[in-house]
Formats: structure tokens, sequence, C-alpha cells
């Protein structure tokens, strides 16, 4: 194994695990994650352009970047629209790679990973494994070593996504984590590590987004519509341009009538292609 070329840092949004399934579903009932990659050479890089975000879009002595508190923490003068175009420019000069993955509580197994039973945060994860693991086995990534490393927000959270790593396996085509990539998962304070805010920016925005999507109370129209103006482009692509970096897997409970009032059909129509 080569030495570490790649790290793709880790955020989750969402607790559903934590509570039982309510008579009305609402945004909480999804989990979510993002990974971003980034190139170990290219960290100095991407620091320099994370501090000069922050010192323009946001109040001072801001802590880190967090998706839940973005509209709290914006400088004066800047709104949600200017911070999210100003994070999506620093994804594409910083050539990062982003996958976005989630799932519903409530959910059927994934016939895929049926160690994951219905636990929808574990679903999540395997779905990101999934989709890096593709990478990391293709001949042009092979040759290096991969690491991974999850905000420590939840040291039990932690060693699952190392559980989940470690074994990873594609039941439905036999396929097993690559060998480039490390089977320890490392933890990392997202204070310190610029990529891990990114990370959770883009986990909780989706989530409105999904939710959006599938009718649930307490999704935001606006987060939703901020995360496919913005952020969806942003996502890894196929060499043919097709968005690889989503993947989500739908409950089999149905979507409630009339748990939104508004937007309407014509509104969220965009959404339902993610």
């Amino acid at each position: 194994m080569g030495e570490i070329e790649r790290i793709l840092f880790i955020d989750e949004s969402g607790t559903p695990g934590k509570s039982k399934l309510p008579a009305r579903k609402t945004v909480n009932c999804l989990a979510f994650c993002a990974g971003v990659l980034l190139e170990w050479k290219a960290l100095p890089q991407f620091v320099d352009r994370h501090t000069r975000l922050v010192s323009e879009c946001f109040r001072p002595n801001l802590p880190e970047i967090k998706g839940a508190s973005l509209l709290n923490d914006l400088a004066p003068g800047v709104d949600e629209a200017a911070a999210l175009k100003r994070i999506a420019a620093m994804v594409g000069d910083s050539n990062l790679r982003i996958w976005v993955t989630g799932c519903e509580l409530g959910c059927d197994p994934h016939p895929r990973y049926p160690g994951a039973g219905k636990k929808p945060a574990v679903i999540a994860r395997n779905l990101l494994v999934d989709r890096v693991n593709g990478m990391a086995k293709s001949p042009a990534y092979s040759d290096y070593s991969w690491l991974f490393v999850c905000d420590l927000s939840s040291g039990g959270d932690l060693a699952q996504f190392g559980t989940t790593v470690a074994s990873f396996r594609d039941a439905l085509v036999g396929r097993a984590r690559a060998h480039s990539i490390h089977a320890e998962v490392l933890g990392g304070d997202s204070r310190r590590w610029p990529a891990i805010q990114i990370a959770d920016v883009y986990a909780f925005y989706a989530r409105h987004a999904f939710g959006v999507k599938r009718g649930l109370a307490g999704a935001s129209v606006s987060k939703g519509e901020a995360f496919v103006d913005f952020l969806y482009p942003t996502l890894q692509r196929s060499a043919t341009k097709s968005v690889v970096g989503w993947a989500t897997w739908p409950s089999k409970i149905g979507v409630s009538t009339g748990v939104l009032k508004t937007p309407t059909y014509t509104q969220l129509h965009k959404f339902w292609k993610l």
C-alpha cells in the first residue's frame, strides 16, 4: 500500500436512530452523510481558501462553519445564497470530490448491505463507502492509500463508522472494500479540519432538500432550493458528467398527503430529479 495521498473527511446530519418513528414524519427522520475528498498535498491551499471564506462571509471569531447555524453566523450584508455560492466556488477551486448519501427512518433493509438492517445512519454510511470504494478500485486511483476522517462529535458514531468501513461488502455483486482504503477510521475535530465543516454544510442542506422531496414536515424549502441551486452541481461526476455523488435509500412508508400545504408541485418539481 502506498503513501496516504487522499483523505475523505466525513460528517453526518440527523439522528433518526435515537428516536421512535413518529406518527407524522418529519425531516428529523432522515440520516445524511457527506464525504469531502481532499488530496493531502492540496491541504495548505484549501485551508487558506477556507480562512478567506470565513473572514469575508462570516461573523468575526467564528470557530467553525455549521450548516444548522449558517444563517445566524453570516457577516452583515452577506446572505445565505452568497455564502453558499462562495462555498461552491471554493469546492471547485480546490478540486474537491464530494459525495452525499442519505436514508429515511422506517426504510426497508438495503439488498446490498444486509448487515445494516433498517438503521438509516448505517445504510447512509454504507452508501457513502460504496460510492468512494468504486473510485478507489479504479486503476487511476488504486495506487494510493485512502484514509477516512470522521467528525469527532460522537465517539459512538465514530466507532460505528469504523465498523462499517472495515467490514464493508456489497452483497449483491460481492465487492469488498478496496485494499487501498484503510480499515481504521480516524476522528477529527471539525474546528481544526475545515473539510469536515464543508461536509457538515452539504449533509445538512441535502437533508432538507430530500425532506422537501419526500414532503416531510419541518423541511425547509429555501434550504432545499439552496442545495439544488448551489451545492448539488458540485457533487462528484462520472467521466460522462453524470452525477454519481448522490445516493439515497427511500422509506417504504408513503408520503402522507397534506403534510406540506406549501409549496406547490411546480415549486418542488426540480427536487424529484435528485
